[in-house]
């Protein structure tokens, strides 16, 4: 499977604003290198994510030793 993924009109949180906001965002080798309007990556494989909230792995690191 490839790592390579473009992720188009995606709706994501902004951490350092706190808003939400609606861009691309090109992953390249398993990491996300751009958010911003992308076109310029015909080798990538495209998900339209109109409508729809991006949201980075959530782990539960809530343990009882």
């Amino acid at each position: 499977m490839s790592a390579n993924l473009l992720i188009e009109n995606a709706t994501y949180l902004d951490v350092i604003s706190g808003e939400y906001r609606q861009a691309d965002i090109r992953v390249t080798d398993g990491v996300i290198d751009r958010i911003g309007e992308e076109r310029d990556t015909p080798d990538h494989p495209r998900i339209d994510a109109a409508g729809k909230y991006v949201l980075p792995g959530l782990i539960d690191c809530h343990v009882h030793v």
